[in-house]
């Protein structure tokens, strides 16, 4: 995978929905169409406490770390508007759906829940 990504995982039984929620909110946001680098599905315990497994699905997208960076200092403040709205989205979808998981990992950087970054860390690591 190239050094330039940003990388968000996805995981949860409504991964695809979830991962097209984010999709078009980068979308909207940024005007930048994510790609799809991997899928899959897997089992793992019931967040409910079931003894019974359930199907889990497992997503990868990526969208290229320049699209995200902004070239002039004048244009952190609306890049940070729009970093908020994604972080605000995810720390409500982790409410709504606690069996969702969304993680970020930015050029460089370490996978991290995507409601819990720092938009501030986040600017300077795309900086």
């Amino acid at each position: 995978m190239s050094n330039d990504l940003i990388l968000f995982y996805i995981e949860g039984p409504d991964g695809d929905e979830t991962a097209r929620e984010l999709f078009d909110l980068l979308r909207a946001e940024f005007g930048i169409r994510p790609e799809r680098m991997d899928r899959e599905t897997r089992r793992r315990a019931d967040p409910a406490g079931s003894a019974t497994p359930v199907a889990v699905t497992a997503l990868i997208i990526a969208i290229p770390a320049t699209a995200l960076a902004a070239s002039d200092p004048s244009e952190h403040v609306g890049l940070r508007e729009k970093l908020e709205k994604v972080t605000d989205w995810a720390k409500k979808k982790t409410v709504q759906s606690p069996e969702e998981r969304v993680a970020v990992q930015t050029p460089g950087g370490q996978p991290q829940p995507l409601s819990a970054i720092d938009v501030a860390e986040w600017l300077a690591a795309l900086s």
